[in-house]
């Protein structure tokens, strides 16, 4: 499911934005590299890790904290008048997609049920089921949506200073 969809143009040829991505993007990181890393902050020659193919990418920032709601984001390059359209898109990974959907699924059970009164529960229960479902939407959105914003300033500043 895709949270966030950007179009970026650019001047940049297909071969140069090609080229442009592949300067912030490196292959995945091993996990001996975030082992071995300290998890120390450090400022790396890439900001993201993943693949770039000839008109499409996959990436995700690399970070050195914890946040499950990181995009990640696919790419494809597409020739247009004057240069290249850059679309963005950015999801969920798989995991936190599922385990978001069963945390939504279980209240909306729960949510039912009382409603439905097949099971007893006291009248408190309906405002802690509706402040789980708010905290859960805005866990995701104020993990997700900042890091979808950077992500896009650092791909947008590659493309810009390659031009």
């Amino acid at each position: 499911m895709t949270l966030r969809e950007v179009a970026i143009d650019t001047r940049l040829t297909l071969d140069e934005a090609h080229s442009a991505l592949s300067l912030i993007v490196r292959p995945p990181l091993r996990w001996t590299e975030y082992l071995f890393s300290g998890w120390l902050p450090r400022k790396l020659e890439r900001p993201f890790h993943g693949s770039v193919e000839a008109r499409t990418f996959t990436a995700s920032r690399i970070i050195w904290y914890g946040n499950s709601f990181l995009p990640v984001i696919r790419g494809e390059l597409i020739p247009a008048e004057g240069g290249t359209r850059v679309k963005l898109s950015m999801r969920l990974s798989t995991l936190t997609t599922l385990y978001m959907g069963v945390w939504v699924g279980a209240l909306a059970i729960v949510g039912c049920s009382v409603l439905l009164h097949l099971v007893h529960a006291d009248a408190g229960v309906g405002p802690v089921l509706v402040f789980l479902f708010i905290g859960g939407a805005a866990i995701i959105a104020l993990g997700f949506y900042p890091e979808a914003r950077k992500a896009e300033k650092l791909i947008r500043a590659a493309l810009a200073s390659s031009s």
